[in-house]
């Protein structure tokens, strides 16, 4: 989900795992061995979690690129910054989003083709 601040200026980006971890902060930081259980998301304080403003646990947009730029450009750009998604923009204008899916699709197309 894309979240947007008051100048419409792409603000971050809120993922599944952005969810979870915010629902139940174990399921990221408990080893295996130890793994949360089912009842851990049914606490009053998971349920409080719910509450809890998106800007408080949404994941950053990452850099931007423009609609110009090389495919292995934008793909180094998503690995280094750790992300898997990059807000394409055009004169200030958001136009679209790059997913590291669609970036690994072209390049996989590239590689197999005769």
């Amino acid at each position: 989900m894309l979240i947007f601040g008051e100048d419409y200026h792409l603000a971050g980006v809120l993922t599944q795992a952005d969810i979870l971890k915010v629902l139940d902060p174990k399921l990221s930081q408990t080893p295996w061995e130890a793994a949360p259980t089912w009842q851990d998301l049914k606490t009053p304080a998971a349920h409080q979690q719910m509450e809890a403003q998106v800007r408080g646990f949404m994941s950053a947009a990452g850099p931007e690129i423009s609609p110009e730029e090389d495919l292995l450009r934008a793909s180094q750009l998503m690995l280094q910054a750790g992300v898997d998604i990059l807000p394409v923009y055009k004169d200030n204008q958001l136009k679209g989003m790059l997913r590291l899916e669609d970036v690994f699709h072209q390049v996989s197309r590239a590689i197999l083709a005769p």
